[in-house]
């Protein structure tokens, strides 16, 4: 709360200001006619915050292009991190984060469970699927079905004449056990069992209230559902796989058999169905691999804001070249990703060192193809005056001997509208050339049309370049 009173006066100052949004800025402009603004920023202030990183929060972003943009970043992240147990290594300046982060983790294992208890144990559990079997019995009353033939045939051999006075029936039995079922229970058994593992597990960071009631509401609903008498059954054996892998061939073996009757018996199995798509993202969230240094990524605090924009803006030039085709790869260490497309083959690096010919330098992104100097890409979260950044993007292609560079923004401001610039009168670096690429964190329909514009228009320039290094 104590923070939110420095948002709450910075606010109501930039009510006063009217459009000012460039004198607010300026800390000497705000300190010396708000003294009280400086008093709370001083008392509240994050570690090494700077002013303008605090006036770039409140005043540039709204709160729900920051939701967009990091939801984006855990969706985007499971994808091309598809191996189970595969994180992405962040380093920001308040510590090394895994994403996907915890509180995604049980964001989605709460969707999971909505979605499992509203929707496909009420149209599973109106229709429970039984294998029904005959059982022989012999007897003087007539149960079932009777089998003329071989009552007629035992009558004879037992010398009881042609009147028979026991007769061979079959009585149709019905079997719980089956496939489906089993993955219903056990599917509801691992619910549980992993909402109790996390409620109770020794997080370096502890869970936050949000995080408990989503535990706890999860343990309750499974239990509830396991009070079923006709599903208690199957739980001694459904508990078996509990101390399986997700990946286990015996799991995948549960699944396959679900799939091939489903498949088999098409319409009167459809609530299966669901079931089984549902159970095989289930497996790949793999909660498993929770660890104690597993934690939320801050977005919410100024100085992870500017690493998560660098991270977004990766995962979103990936999913980028994915949609228009291309082959994507994720490696785990270092953070590279191995792409082929349109006869291409490259790598695109996060945050990878480079010795240069004055200093060392690690850009955000770069790609590399065989021998050829890389491309250098970087993503500045800077809302207004974004000459240093241009200067330093120069600078590292002239110390790495590099040709192309792109450089990222979350808005056009104090851009030219030429969004490519190529260098002209020069006796050197003459092939030289950078990007000034707009992508905005918002989920409007003019900011996704805008982002994929600038994306297609950098992903050319790279392709172009690729092909043909000394011409492009």
């Amino acid at each position: 709360m104590s923070r939110q009173l420095l948002i709450n006066e910075l606010e109501r100052i930039y009510l006063e200001e009217k459009e000012k949004k460039k004198d607010l800025l300026d800390d000497l402009y705000v300190f010396s006619k708000y003294p009280k603004l400086a008093q709370l920023f001083q008392l509240y202030r994050s570690p090494n915050e700077k002013w303008f990183q605090v006036v770039r929060e409140v005043l540039f972003y709204e709160k729900e292009d920051l939701r967009y943009m990091y939801n984006r970043v855990m969706q985007l992240i499971r994808r091309f991190r598809q191996s189970v147990g595969s994180y992405f290594v962040v380093n920001s300046a308040t510590g090394t984060y895994l994403l996907p982060d915890r509180l995604s983790d049980l964001n989605r294992l709460s969707g999971l469970f909505e979605e499992f208890f509203y929707e496909i144990y009420p149209q599973i559990s109106g229709r429970l699927n039984f294998d029904v079997q005959s059982q022989e019995k012999i007897s003087e009353l007539l149960h079932g079905r009777v089998d003329w033939t071989k009552t007629i045939l035992r009558s004879a051999k037992n010398a009881s004449g042609y009147t028979p006075l026991r007769f061979a029936t079959f009585l149709p039995l019905s079997l719980f056990r089956t496939p489906e079922n089993l993955l219903l229970v056990f599917s509801i058994l691992r619910m549980r069992q992993d909402a109790g593992k996390i409620h109770g597990f020794p997080f370096t960071e502890r869970l936050i209230i949000e995080e408990r009631t989503t535990l706890e509401k999860i343990f309750a609903g499974c239990t509830k559902l396991l009070n079923n008498s006709v599903l208690q059954e199957l739980v001694p054996e459904a508990s078996k796989y509990l101390q399986l892998e997700p990946s286990d061939p015996h799991i995948i073996s549960l699944e396959a058999q679900v799939a091939a009757k489903v498949h088999d018996e098409g319409r009167r199995l459809a609530p299966y169905s669901r079931l089984l798509d549902w159970s095989v993202r289930y497996r790949q969230l793999n909660l498993r691999s929770l660890s104690p240094n597993r934690t939320n990524f801050p977005i919410d605090r100024r100085e992870n804001l500017d690493t998560m924009f660098e991270v977004w803006v990766l995962f979103e030039f990936l999913d980028y070249l994915s949609n228009k085709g291309a082959i994507v790869d994720a490696e785990s260490y270092p953070e590279r990703f191995t792409i082929k497309m349109d006869g291409l083959n490259f790598n695109v690096y996060y945050e990878k060192n480079y010795q240069g010919w004055a200093i060392r330098a690690k850009p955000d992104f770069t790609i590399e193809i065989d021998e050829n100097r890389p491309i250098i890409m970087d993503a500045k979260n800077w809302q207004e005056d974004k000459v240093d950044a241009i200067y330093k993007m120069l600078g590292i292609l002239n110390n790495l001997d590099a040709e192309l560079g792109i450089l990222f923004f979350p808005n056009g401001t104090a851009l030219p509208n030429d969004r490519i610039i190529r260098p002209s009168g020069l006796r050197t670096h003459t092939n030289q050339c950078f990007m000034n690429c707009v992508v905005s964190p918002s989920d409007s329909e003019e900011g996704i049309r805008s982002k994929l514009a600038a994306l297609a228009q950098g992903v050319s320039l790279i392709i172009e370049y690729l092909r043909h290094p000394a011409t492009y």
